[in-house]
């Protein structure tokens, strides 16, 4: 895919994000408060994350890694089984943690190969995400103490609503260069 397309994607998701925190505040605050225990939740997101993986390494050429190829599905579904079963401990945000961890790959490998300078706002936040993502694996707890003033008070959530819509914007206007300029 190409640059413009994972922008359009990053803007899609931001535009969704602002539209349910600007439409139903308050539903969005019980769904940040409740995502954190949910099981299910968290079961399908490390359900994500160990395919991704599982079909990332299928999918790459990796010569220390040939010896163990016909084994890979079966080691996916075992580490799978040992996560939801010994780390079920606010899973659904370290899972969350995970999939940040392993999204920005997409947009760093579509940005590499444009020469302008403009790249560096996708870049920019995929290094966001990164971060944001280790930081969930190692502290989930964080999520809830970060995200309280928004869930506490409707007009945070709103605001955190323009800021998302802001985000979308931004990145409309950036995929849309980037489609103008065949990137």
């Amino acid at each position: 895919m190409t640059l413009s397309m994972w922008c359009w994607g990053v803007a899609g998701l931001s535009a969704l994000l602002g539209v349910a925190a600007l439409a139903a505040p308050l539903a969005l605050g019980r769904g940040v408060q409740a995502l954190p225990r949910s099981v299910w939740a968290g079961r399908l997101l490390a359900l994500a994350v160990y395919a991704w993986i599982a079909v990332y390494l299928w999918m790459t050429p990796v010569d220390w890694f040939d010896f163990l190829r016909p084994y890979l599905w079966y080691m996916a579904v075992a580490f799978y089984l040992i996560t939801i079963f010994l780390v079920d401990e606010l899973l659904a945000i370290r899972a969350l943690g995970g999939l940040l961890l392993m999204a920005p790959y997409f947009i760093l490998d579509a940005a590499r190969w444009t020469g302008t300078p403009v790249r560096f706002v996708p870049v920019a936040l995929s290094y966001i995400c990164v971060l944001k993502g280790a930081v969930l694996i190692a502290a989930p707890w964080w999520f809830r103490k970060a995200l309280a003033p928004f869930v506490e008070h409707p007009k945070w959530m709103r605001l955190l609503g323009v800021a998302a819509l802001a985000d979308a914007a931004l990145f409309g206007i950036v995929a849309r260069y980037f489609q103008l300029r065949g990137f």
